[in-house]
């Protein structure tokens, strides 16, 4: 049987109608944060306001999650899906794409991998909702405490025309504070993204690490424990193991692991689009596949 590799994932337009929704939902966070700001009587406002404000502000955030969570825990379990029917595809276990995905089965194997990644991938994303809900309190705090101290020096003896001057610069003064907190996330790892760029990178790595997981559950249904690197000419230190055969599962001794490489973060780490074509043995491999596994490998074992 002719060796055929499994092609990337395609998720352009997943990705980024769910990118759309957290932008929708921060630009309504800060238009309801500034609106208060812009009206009359600011100091009054935001302290009397401040709870049912947040309140407000984290219902949207809320209601975000509502309509993210389904359509993730939909494009999770696709992309299992199209993982498993690749795989079958690339092992002769069918003869197109589309009797291969009439062909997959939702075994418990399966069952369980799907359910691990929705639970992953929902761990995240509520992840960024809870240091959103963060940055709201914070924000709000910190607004509220600095018209409190500028209420107080106001009222030690400024006159109609200063006061009015310093409302004026505690609301400027607030908006880049507001423009600020909501521009960007910052990861768990200290990282800043800008929010539509970690959205992005989460939404693409979850599904790509489905795929994954779907080219691995059927690979095992099928009794196959090695997969070769997908190569396609990568540039950053992915390059080091295009081509390079290794073990799905950690059952074959002497070849690298797939959650050995991945926990390296050297490759399949996020926004990573490598993927692994299940093989019943090396030798079913081109000559050419085989000569530069050889390579790899012989560099991986320095």
């Amino acid at each position: 049987m002719a060796f055929r590799e499994i092609p990337q994932l395609k998720q352009n337009t997943d990705a980024e109608r769910l990118v759309s929704y957290y932008k929708r939902s921060y630009s309504l966070v800060v238009k309801e944060l500034v609106r208060l700001l812009e009206e009359p009587n600011i100091s009054r406002k935001l302290i009397e306001q401040e709870a049912s404000l947040a309140r407000q502000i984290q219902l949207i955030v809320k209601q975000n999650d509502e309509m993210v969570l389904p359509e993730l825990e939909e494009l999770i379990t696709k992309a299992h899906t199209k993982g498993q029917a690749q795989a079958l595809l690339s092992l002769g276990g069918a003869g197109t794409l589309a009797e291969a995905t009439k062909g997959v089965a939702m075994s418990q194997l399966a069952k369980q991998s799907v359910d691990k990644m929705i639970q992953d991938t929902f761990e995240d994303a509520l992840a960024l909702t809870d240091r959103t809900d963060k940055r709201i309190k914070q924000t709000v705090r910190d607004i509220a405490g600095e018209v409190m101290r500028m209420n107080a020096i106001q009222q030690l003896g400024y006159d109609t025309t200063s006061q009015e001057i310093t409302n004026k610069l505690l609301k400027q003064g607030f908006s880049k504070k507001v423009s600020k907190n909501f521009k960007g996330v910052t990861d768990s790892a200290g990282r800043k993204w800008r929010t539509g760029d970690y959205v992005n990178m989460l939404v693409r790595t979850k599904m790509q690490q489905s795929y994954m997981e779907g080219i691995r559950t059927e690979s095992i249904e099928q009794g196959t424990d090695l997969g070769v690197i997908s190569s396609h000419g990568a540039s950053d230190a992915c390059s080091n193991y295009e081509g390079m055969v290794i073990s799905l599962t950690g059952a074959t001794s002497g070849l690298p692991t797939y959650d050995e490489l991945r926990a390296s973060n050297r490759i399949f780490h996020p926004n990573c689009k490598h993927t692994v074509t299940p093989l019943r043995d090396i030798s079913l491999l081109p000559e050419s596949l085989q000569k530069q596994h050889e390579k790899q490998l012989s560099k991986f074992k320095k």
